[in-house]
Order: structure tokens, then C-alpha cells, then sequence
């Protein structure tokens, strides 16, 4: 084969390669675009689709959020709800979910390190299933007075007293006395608040029991109130007192620290309650 004819058919299959190189490369060129265009429009997809799931998200989150708001509004309004008023006088004493009972010497669920705490005078917070007479649960106490009952109870049947020994009360008024309850208007400091309210006392002296409630129909400056005393002859010259109340403040506070504010108030209260009880006892 001659140089010439050899160079010739070199020549032939460069420019075939060349031409089917610049094919190839005029191909992707064109293509590039597409391909472009269409990694765009997957991102767009995959983000509508994450801003999707984001509200989506979002949404459920709204939603549970207002379920647990009802929920709470629910609960509010069942702690407020008082049973029907009376029109009137108020006539029936008797409480809407029966006496709390003690057993016969007022010391029923108290646990043995309970026992002696309350026979060596101490003030003892249970951890009770006791309801007041509005059907709730309550902080309750357990209290022994060296006091017969008959004096423990003229003491604190007295309710118009409260205000000789109860520090935090400022203001107590009399404004209805009635056979078996009364109606008191308190005007009270309690967690840097002053509140006012009205409250209801209903006596069973036969029972040495008696308990209370909020007057709804007064101004008030509380949610909710109730409570109790039963009492228990210990003996000739003691007596077991068993405690029940609760609280709810008409302004915001996170019920866990309600609770504990609470607690500690009782406690300070009933030290109060029974070292007023014993010694004015004595003398009346």
C-alpha cells in the first residue's frame, strides 16, 4: 500500500471520529439542559414535598395543641361546677357524696409511721383518698388535740374565730346565721394576692362534722373551695380531728405549684389550729 493511499484512509477515520466526537458532544449539550431542567423540578418536588410534611406536621401539632387546650377548659369548668344552688334558706346539711369516714376513732388509712406521728402530737399530711363534699379530692391532715371533742368542737364550730388565729385572714364578716350553716365573707393574703370571697358552713354537731363551700352567687376571687372537719372522742381528754380542703385561686398557677404552696399552708395552718384550740379549751 502506497503513503498516499494509506494517509488517505487515516484521514477517512479521523474525521469519522472526529465527526461522531462532536455527535456525541452537540448531544450532551443538548441534553444538559433537560437534565438540568429536570434535576429543578425534582428538587421542587422533594421540597414542596418536605414543606408538605412540615405543615402537615404543624397542623397536627395546632390540632393537638387545641385538643389539650379543650381538655383542660373541660376540666376547669367540672372543678367549678358547684352542685345546683338553693334557693333561699339552705336546708339540707347533709354532704352530696356522704360523710368521710374515719372508722370509729377517726384513725381509718393511716399508715403505722402515721399512727405515732399523730399520737406524738405532729401534724400529719395523708395521702388520702378523702373527697369533699363536692366529690373532689383534697389535701387532708390528720390531728391529735389534748382537748375533749366537745371543746375541740365548740372551738372550731366557732367559724367567726378563724380570724384570732389565722394570720393570713384580714378581713372576716357574719353576714348570714342559719339553723345548721352560715354564710361568711373572708377577705384573705395568700401567695402575694388578696382574694375575696364568700363561703357557706353547714354543722352536723350530732356527727361533730362540718363542712364548707364557695358561695358562687357572692363576688368571689377564686376558682373553687370546699373542705371539712370530722371529729373523734380519743379517750376522756383527747381528740382526733381529720382534716380536708381544697383551693383553686381564681388567677394562673401551675397546679403542681399550687399544690406544694398549699401544702405547706395547711401544715402552718393546722400548727396554728391546734395550739389555739389548747389553750383557749382551758378556759372556756
Amino acid at each position: 500500500m502506497s503513503k498516499k493511499k494509506w494517509w488517505m484512509g487515516f484521514s477517512s477515520y479521523a474525521v469519522r471520529a472526529i465527526l461522531i466526537l462532536l455527535t456525541f458532544i452537540f448531544s450532551a449539550l443538548w441534553l444538559l439542559p433537560w437534565n438540568l431542567q429536570s434535576q429543578l423540578i425534582q428538587g421542587q418536588e422533594k421540597r414542596q414535598g418536605q414543606m408538605q410534611q412540615q405543615q402537615q406536621e404543624l397542623q397536627e401539632q395546632r390540632q393537638e395543641q387545641q385538643k389539650k387546650q379543650e381538655q383542660e377548659q373541660l376540666k376547669e369548668q367540672q372543678e367549678v361546677k358547684e352542685p345546683e344552688q338553693r334557693e333561699g334558706q339552705i336546708e339540707d346539711n347533709s354532704s352530696p357524696v356522704g360523710i368521710p369516714d374515719f372508722g370509729p376513732d377517726g384513725l381509718k388509712g393511716l399508715t403505722e409511721d402515721q399512727l405515732w406521728m399523730v399520737k406524738a402530737d405532729k401534724i400529719v399530711l395523708t395521702a388520702s383518698p378523702e373527697v369533699t363534699p363536692d366529690g373532689h379530692s383534697v389535701i387532708a391532715a390528720a390531728v391529735r388535740f389534748r382537748v375533749p371533742v366537745e371543746q375541740v368542737w365548740q372551738i372550731l364550730s366557732a367559724t367567726e374565730r378563724q380570724i384570732e388565729y389565722l394570720d393570713e385572714i384580714k378581713r372576716l364578716k357574719l353576714v348570714e346565721q342559719g339553723e345548721g350553716f352560715n354564710r361568711m365573707e373572708f377577705e384573705v393574703k395568700t401567695a402575694g394576692q388578696n382574694l375575696r370571697y364568700t363561703v357557706i358552713h353547714h354543722f352536723m354537731p350530732d356527727k361533730y362534722y362540718f363542712w364548707w363551700e364557695l358561695d358562687e352567687k357572692a363576688p368571689h376571687d377564686l376558682k373553687a373551695l370546699s373542705g371539712f372537719w370530722r371529729l373523734y372522742p380519743d379517750g376522756k381528754n383527747r381528740t382526733i380531728g381529720r382534716y380536708g380542703s381544697r383551693v383553686v385561686p381564681g388567677f394562673p398557677l401551675p397546679g403542681f405549684i399550687r399544690t406544694s404552696i398549699f401544702k405547706n399552708g395547711v401544715h402552718s395552718s393546722l400548727e396554728k389550729v391546734k395550739a389555739y384550740v389548747e389553750k383557749n379549751a382551758s378556759s372556756e
